[in-house]
């Protein structure tokens, strides 16, 4: 029977938020080098991400040619493409090995990013975004959060995972910043895509030698399954009320994040653009929304010691599915920035707690499963993303014609505000117990016996 993982007791209970908060960065900073490698790496991979979901539906829009519904399609086909590679990869995480998941996830990801920049060729891009940076993504994220259970004690997984959130947040308010000064300097020329897309190369070129320096003797936790246990334990772990509670958790969460936060990659640009211009400054939006997010996952950490991670996921997934009201209004910066920034504190509650809450839940050996459950949001939450995206903006914010572009945030709005409540209605039934008498499905083998 399956009991989910205890706080350590490192840190005195007694405590109050703040001070079990800054006991644990002191304990953080004992951690061995690798840890802040994961650190580094998350910077590099969240920094390609970030480029690439943002100017997608841009780059295959002005430089490929298509409608908004189509380059909303391959908007959805990118997260379908990492969604798929992620469920395939993530059972065999540790039996893959960390160093190794490194060298492949870099490697895709100068390749992917070269294809982009020398060759402009509309099915070598498919091949591009849809494969090599598929894998890439597929690995990155999985890879950073496994390593950094592996690398760290209980006592400071909370605040580690916080750290994994802000270097991403990071990367996100670096690339925002990047994206601005080449679309302000040129942005209907080929070569603004094309200086973004050879940055990310380079990058996931320090990523593949950084990823050369680990150390597999510091890790915490030894003797992983290989990848024939891990079949067996795939197969057991289909049987588990757990998994089945968890899955739904997830699918409820990709609605939300898809619903709402989604529309801050695949529609906000273009509705900036079509709003206020050519020159509208949406690359200093997406820092914003990364520097608040980043401050955000900061101080927010100290709330992990006194609420549960269910309970923070469903607040930050109320304050940001209301942060839309504000576009309904006007299309002003102070509007827009007051949208930016509430999203961006629900955001920077809900997802770092997200990840606390999957390992938490998950058994040991099985946290690669789990995981790369726990990422569906992002992948194929882009799947709705897209295809809502493209058919709003053709529908309210054409590119040419009348435009009633608040309504893209209307419909926004009333079809996520209720997903928050729906998590706070049937906690019970989603929330993994502590304790469970019986934690097989009742049709499943281990419970008939």
């Amino acid at each position: 029977m399956h009991e989910v993982n205890e706080s350590s007791l490192l840190i005195p209970e007694k405590q109050t938020s703040k001070e079990q908060f800054l006991e644990s960065l002191k304990l953080l900073k004992e951690s061995p080098r690798e840890l802040f490698f994961l650190y580094i790496l998350n910077f590099i991979f969240s920094f390609q991400y970030y480029i690439e979901v943002t100017l997608a539906p841009l780059y295959f829009t002005d430089i490929q040619g298509l409608s908004d519904f189509q380059a909303g399609l391959v908007f959805c086909a990118i997260g379908v493409g990492i969604g798929i590679c992620a469920l395939c990869f993530g059972p065999f995480l540790h039996s893959i090995g960390l160093k190794t998941c490194l060298f492949i996830s870099s490697s895709t990801s100068i390749c992917g990013f070269l294809l982009l920049f020398f060759i402009e060729s509309f099915w070598v891009s498919l091949v591009a975004v849809l494969g090599l940076l598929s894998v890439s993504g597929a690995l990155s994220w999985p890879v950073v959060e496994l390593g950094s259970k592996m690398y760290t004690d209980q006592s400071i997984r909370n605040v580690s995972h916080s750290m994994i959130w802000i270097s991403n947040y990071g990367a996100g308010a670096v690339a925002g910043l990047f994206i601005d000064f080449f679309w302000a300097d040129d942005s209907q020329e080929k070569t603004t895509f094309g200086a973004l897309f050879l940055a990310c190369a380079v990058l996931g070129t320090v990523a593949l030698l950084l990823g050369l320096l680990f150390r597999l003797s510091q890790v915490k936790e030894e003797n992983f399954p290989d990848a024939q246990a891990m079949v067996f334990i795939t197969r057991s772990v289909m049987s588990e009320k757990r998994f089945w509670r968890f899955c739904t958790l997830i699918l409820i969460l990709t609605f939300l994040r898809s619903g709402c936060f989604g529309h801050l990659d695949a529609t906000f640009p273009k509705y900036m653009v079509r709003e206020l211009g050519d020159d509208a400054h949406f690359g200093l939006m997406l820092t914003l929304h990364s520097v608040t997010m980043l401050l955000g996952v900061f101080f927010f950490t100290q709330l992990t010691f006194a609420y549960s991670s269910y309970s923070l996921i469903c607040a930050g997934g109320l304050i940001g599915t209301v942060a839309p009201i504000f576009l309904v209004f006007s299309s002003n910066y102070l509007l827009i920035v007051m949208f930016v920034m509430l999203i961006s504190v629900g955001e920077s509650i809900w997802v770092p707690r997200l990840l606390d809450y999957t390992l938490e839940v998950a058994p040991l050996a099985e946290e690669g499963i789990y995981l790369a459950i726990s990422n569906c949001p992002f992948y194929f939450g882009m799947v709705i993303t897209g295809v809502i995206s493209g058919e709003l903006l053709k529908e309210y914010c054409p590119e040419e014609g009348e435009k009633e572009c608040q309504n893209v945030w209307v419909v926004v709005v009333l079809t996520t505000v209720f997903i928050p409540f729906v998590l706070v209605a049937f906690r019970k039934l989603l929330e993994q117990p502590p304790l469970e008498e019986n934690p097989y499905m009742p049709c499943s083998k281990e419970n008939i016996s």
